[in-house]
């Protein structure tokens, strides 16, 4: 059922699974966000600056005062990321897979580089 459409059927018609993604979400939002409050007071106290993403989110005036979106942009690079890292991987196996030449070429060059 898609609660986009029936938000009022929301609190009876969602499923187990549903109810349960919802709640690891709103989890790994609140994780985020205490990551953001943690990094807030820490360079209100040390005045020390980061030169990396939140930081920079910190800093922008479109993003600062709006802790909501910090986080929607933060688990969107993340989450982007570890996507695009996993679909290279697969497709990186599976072609590996169905040409053996070049798997072969591969496990030569890691092996001459490699020392256990």
């Amino acid at each position: 059922m898609n609660v986009n459409l029936f938000p009022s059927l929301a609190s009876i018609a969602l499923t187990q699974f549903e109810r349960d993604n919802k709640k690891n979400c709103l989890a790994v939002r609140k994780l985020v966000l205490d990551v953001v409050n943690k990094r807030k007071a820490e360079n209100a106290s040390f005045g020390q600056k980061k030169d990396d993403l939140l930081d920079l989110l910190l800093r922008d005036p479109v993003f600062s005062e709006n802790e909501s979106v910090i986080v929607d942009e933060l688990l969107t690079v993340f989450f982007a990321g570890s996507q695009t890292s996993a679909n290279t991987t697969q497709n990186l196996l599976f072609h590996l897979s169905i040409k053996p030449d070049y798997k072969k070429k591969i496990v030569e060059e890691v092996n001459s580089v490699t020392h256990y």
